[in-house]
């Protein structure tokens, strides 16, 4: 049992790594403040806009995409650098959603944010629609376009690394499922 403790990680794995990991907790993180209330409105209406994306269509995923709402609305109202009028901007933070699967959270609270209009969460799954069945780089906010779970670590990996070679202040995000860590 020593051993494996012995095993865990070094004090100084930070600086082995040459970045600093976040700390959620530090305030100078966070871009700005949400409240309780504003909280569970968003919520509530990207889970509509879900579960009326998903019925549409008679398609499935809602409990992959439900389990990442308040995740994705921490990262978008708290603590990413981003811009819905210019979701190109080379100083953006970066978020990869490799549960690809979950998409229909992603076009939703991009909708929200008003990243496009509404309107086209109504193209959900539909032929010729950019808001594909799984995650689309096409639609404005999104930043990589993925079919397999597995994919989305080692680009937002490859990301990060550029950020650092390229000496970029923008960080990445991934959200992975659990499929993904077997």
């Amino acid at each position: 049992m020593n051993d494996l403790v012995k095993l865990g990680r070094p004090k100084n794995f930070n600086d082995k790594l040459g970045v600093r990991m976040p700390n959620i907790r530090d305030r100078k993180l966070l871009s700005k403040k949400i409240n309780d209330r504003e909280l569970t409105r968003l919520s509530k209406n990207i889970r509509k806009n879900i579960l009326h994306m998903v019925h549409s269509t008679r398609s499935s995923h809602v409990g992959s995409a439900f389990s990442i709402v308040e995740i994705l609305i921490v990262l978008y109202k708290l603590v990413m650098k981003h811009d819905k009028k210019n979701h190109k901007d080379p100083d953006r933070d970066r978020l990869v959603l490799s549960k690809g699967h979950a998409c229909a959270a992603m076009y939703a609270i991009l909708a929200e944010l008003g990243y496009f209009n509404k309107k086209l969460l109504k193209e959900y799954s539909k032929n010729g629609s950019i808001m594909m069945y799984h995650i689309n780089s096409e639609v404005p906010g999104v930043e990589f376009s993925n079919g397999s779970l597995g994919h989305g670590l080692p680009v937002a990996l490859g990301m990060a690394i550029a950020a650092k070679n390229l000496k970029k202040k923008w960080r990445v995000f991934v959200v992975i499922s659990v499929g993904e860590l077997n």
